[in-house]
This record gives structure tokens, sequence and C-alpha cells, in this order.
């Protein structure tokens, strides 16, 4: 039997156990409120901060100033901690993602976060850049890297000159003279300080956080950002990017990257309000993409992540919509396409993924919003795991 035989076959029986299990698969419990929080906050990422091996959130409040952690128990439940300073707002209170990003700076092991913004609400054009170092208690040690005139678009963390340290890409558009206009990078010196920044000039930079993988083929990080144009950016591996490729987003809300179909290279997610449809645009590891393939919705869509659901193996799409639309899982088939959507209750405009309860798989925090005037709800989602798992 010769190898593209074999290679048909392998894809037919892998494609029979993927529907098995997404057949087999019982979605989620029922929503469980976890914590009353800011009105139209956003879920801004998944960490251990007090070291106690349980998955927490960190939650930020719409104008960005402030934060809250949920520190979980590992069986699903989360307490609310003390309300803590960011130092930093976003440009009328806006949507807070894409100015902020995890790491571990200091090299550590205690979960760190960056955050961009304005210093002040009524001076839209002098921004900062902040690094907080968890100290492992849910506490955190703030530290400006930067302050200075532009427009701070959004943040993300990487190494840029292969040293094995963290650093951070700040994209920053302004039409005041002497601003910068392009990707700033700090690069890290592995004890929670920086480098003074480098400019990478672009002619576009985007919305939200850029997305960092390596799309080239190189074995180095680049960036794609949200934007029409010259938007993916190749790495040089010093810490410098420069225009490479364009790919068409088709002004998507929300970007983000994975390998959907398990061929190594990296792949590009976008969640789209025109249209109401997911798009996916398979990579093909030189910079290149096909082109998208969309899945219809229903609804505008404002937040993305991705995980294994369904434990077949395949990568699967949380979506969220706005506002309190609930949100859908779209289950991967490992070659880059997906189910039709299945829809779930419960909050929606953020979508943070963990295993908060230690069972049966990833499961979905989401965000209730217009409750109560005042306060918004984060409502947890645990998963159900596959029929024999019950």
């Amino acid at each position: 039997m010769n190898a593209k035989r074999w290679v048909a076959i392998l894809t037919v029986l892998l494609s029979c156990s993927w529907s098995l299990a997404a057949e087999d698969w019982q979605g989620f419990f029922p929503a469980r409120t976890v914590s009353e929080i800011f009105t139209n906050g956003v879920l801004e990422g998944v960490a251990d901060f007090n070291g106690d091996g349980d998955l927490d959130i960190l939650v930020r409040n719409s104008f960005g100033d402030l934060g809250l952690l949920l520190l979980g128990d590992g069986k699903g439940r989360f307490s609310a901690g003390p309300i803590f300073g960011t130092g930093v707002f976003l440009v009328e209170g806006g949507f807070a993602q894409g100015a902020f990003a995890l790491g571990d700076f200091n090299r550590d092991g205690m979960s760190d976060y960056a955050v961009g913004g304005i210093i002040v609400p009524s001076n839209a054009k002098l921004e900062r850049v902040r690094v907080a170092l968890g100290r492992g208690d849910g506490t955190f040690l703030n530290r400006e890297i930067w302050s200075g005139l532009g427009y701070l678009r959004g943040v993300a963390a990487g190494d840029f000159n292969q040293d094995n340290l963290e650093d951070l890409a700040v994209t920053m558009g302004s039409a005041e003279p002497g601003a910068p206009q392009g990707v700033l990078v700090f690069l890290g010196r592995g004890d929670g300080t920086f480098d003074p920044p480098r400019l990478s000039p672009t002619a576009l930079v985007g919305h939200g956080a850029p997305i960092v993988a390596d799309f080239t083929g190189d074995l180095v990080e680049d960036l794609v950002l949200n934007g029409s144009g010259s938007n993916v950016l190749a790495g040089d591996g010093q810490g410098g990017f420069a225009a490479f490729a364009s790919v068409p987003l088709g002004g998507a809300n929300v970007v983000m990257g994975a390998d959907l179909d398990g061929d190594g290279a990296q792949d590009l997610v976008t969640g789209n309000s025109i249209g109401h449809s997911v798009s996916v645009l398979l990579g093909h590891g030189d910079g290149s993409f096909e082109p998208a393939q969309a899945y219809d919705v229903g609804n505008s869509v404002t937040a993305l992540a991705t995980a294994d659901f369904d434990s077949d193996g395949a990568t699967d799409i949380a979506v969220a919509f706005d506002p309190n639309f609930g949100f859908a899982i779209q289950l991967g088939y490992g070659d880059g396409s997906f189910m039709p959507d299945r829809r779930f209750e419960g909050g929606g405009r953020s979508v943070a993924v963990g295993d908060f309860d230690k069972k049966k798989g990833p499961d979905v925090a989401t965000l209730q919003v217009g409750v109560d005037p005042d306060l918004a709800q984060v409502l947890i989602h645990r998963n159900r795991g596959l029929e024999d798992q019950q």
C-alpha cells in the first residue's frame, strides 16, 4: 500500500475520532456566579498569582485604572482580592483588551503583567508603560519603564532578541511631532528592568495587542498587527521589526494566533463585527496565509480564546459576544476547519479559559453586564467533559 493511501486512511480515522469525541462532549454545567466586579470590565488574564497552584483571574475595569484578582481554590470557586490601581487609564474608558500582557519578567516563577495607557484622563497624548512584578501573594510591585507623547495601541510580551529573557513590544501611533510611530521594543534584562526602548518605524500600527509568533519560519518571533496594509512584521532576532507582508484581516474586532491544523505553522483567528463571523486564516509558515474561511456565529464578536475543550487533541475556539449574548464553542477537526458553533448561555463580552476545577478539561469564564447598573458579574462555566467521564 503506497504512502498516499496510508495518509488518506489515517486522515479518515482521525476525522472519525474527532467527530466521535465531539458527539460525546457534554458541554458545560450551568454557569456559576463567582464575583461581582466593575461595570463593563474585562477578563485580562489567567495565571497563578498567589502561588497556591490554582488558577486565578485578573480583571480590569473599563477605564483601565483599577484591577482585581479573583483567587481560585482549584475547585471552580473564587474569592475576590483587594482592588488595586494599575497607574494608567484608557482613552474615554474604552475596551481594555490589547494594552496588557502577562509574563515573568524577573524570572522568579511569579506571574507579572505589563500594562500601557494614558497617565491622566485629561491628556490623551501622554502615555506610560508600567510593569507589575508579582510577589507571589496576589500583590504586585509596580515600576514605570517609559512615558512620553503618543497614542499607545497595544502591548505584547515575547523574546525578541533570542536571549531567553522576556521583552515587550508596544505599538504606538501618533500625529504628534517627535512622538514615536511604530513598534517600541523594550529588551528585558531578566530582573524586571528593561533597556531603553528602540523604535522600529512602521506605517501601520493597528489596534489591540500585536500577535507574537514565528510567522515566517526562521525561528525568530514576528508580529502581526490588526489593521490593513503591511501588517506582518518580521523580527530580526535583535529586537527590531520590519514590514514583511500583508494579510487581509477584514476589519476584525479581535485577532489571535494558534496552530489550528497541527502543521507547526502559526495560523490566525479573527472575530468580526461585520458579517457576525469568526474567520480562520491558515498560515504557510513563510509569512503568507490561505484566504480567510468565515464561520457565521450570528453576533458581533468581542473576544476569542483557544483550547481543546472536548479532549480530542484538536484546537477549538471560544467566542464571546457583546452584550450578554452568551458565548459559543467551535470544535475543531484538527485540520483547520471547524464544526458549526455550539451556543451557551451566560455572560459574554470577555472570555478567559483555564482548568479552574482541575477535572474534565478547560473551563470558561465570561462577563455578565447590566445585571446591576453599577456592577458586572464574572460567571464560571465548568466543563462537563466526555460522556464516559460522567
